[in-house]
């Protein structure tokens, strides 16, 4: 009898267990892309929503959102992880959150349809994911939109003068980028339209004992003057008017820098070129 009432508790244990309610979520992500499809090599405008549920009682801590862009096959291709520009510590109930972040799709990966799969989490200690209300992909990361990428259509931008030669890290083949001289000249397709400039770069600023001046110019007109203050990866945007375009079928682009370095001045380099700024993007497109 003892033994049967011991079974009958066991048994109503694990039924309960089975029932327990999943845990609430608290806030919903939503991304919305400003075009698609997308073509490889080019940049994408994403917008990121959160939404604040009216019983949020706010994250103790500030959490880091993962962004992956899965391939049709489910592999992860490109990333796009990032800290809100409002720290998820200072979020609060009932509330929209709504920030843009530029991705640049790399170039050479398999077309197809991508899955964005999105998170939130710790940082830090076992990096402790939250759960959010949408629909799960595995534990607490989150399908969240489609990116159909296909291949571009034409080369796009062409490297003048002073430019060096495509380089590339062979751990992250997908991407790559090109070094400036002093002054780089390129020359893009004319949209023929109101016009969006993409610049995405980078320097090492601790090769200088002032920071570099960056001047960027369309067909020979200042569109942008701005201070590098330090080494990581920066990306600008530009809205251009159709009538600064021009008529001619080519625009062309200029990038001075105001300092420049050669690696084998320093260390065990044996490089000597002279470098100004590392581009992994520069790209000419009509507004969407």
């Amino acid at each position: 009898m003892r033994q049967s009432l011991i079974l009958v508790l066991l048994v109503c244990v694990s039924i309960c267990a089975c029932k327990a309610p999943a845990p609430k979520s608290y806030v919903t992500p939503e991304v919305h892309l400003k075009k698609k499809p997308i073509e490889m090599g080019t940049p994408v405008d994403i917008q990121y929503t959160f939404l604040t549920a009216d019983d949020f009682l706010g994250f103790r801590k500030n959490l880091t959102v993962f962004v992956h862009f899965l391939d049709p096959q489910g592999k992860i291709r490109f990333v796009d992880d990032h800290l809100p520009p409002v720290r998820t510590n200072q979020w609060v109930s009932s509330q929209r959150y709504d920030y843009q972040r530029t991705v640049f799709v790399p170039e050479n990966i398999p077309p197809g349809e991508y899955t964005i799969e999105l998170g939130v989490y710790l940082p830090e200690g076992k990096g402790e994911r939250i759960e959010l209300n949408a629909k799960k992909i595995t534990a607490r990361s989150y399908d969240v939109g489609k990116i159909s990428i296909h291949q571009p259509d034409s080369s796009g931008i062409r490297f003048v003068d002073g430019w060096y030669d495509v380089e590339q890290d062979p751990a992250e083949n997908f991407y790559h980028w090109r070094w400036t001289k002093g002054k780089a000249v390129a020359e893009a397709p004319n949209p023929r339209a109101d016009a969006v400039l993409y610049l995405r770069a980078d320097s090492d600023q601790t090769r200088f004992t002032q920071h570099q001046t960056v001047t960027i110019r369309l067909n020979s007109n200042t569109i942008d003057e701005f201070v590098v203050s330090g080494s990581d990866e920066f990306v600008k945007r530009y809205e251009i008017p159709k009538d600064k375009l021009g008529d001619d079928p080519i625009v062309k682009l200029e990038i001075d820098v105001s300092e420049t370095f050669i690696p084998a001045s320093k260390g065990n380099s044996t490089d000597s070129r002279e470098l100004g700024l590392r581009v992994l993007n520069l790209y000419l497109t009509a507004a969407s």
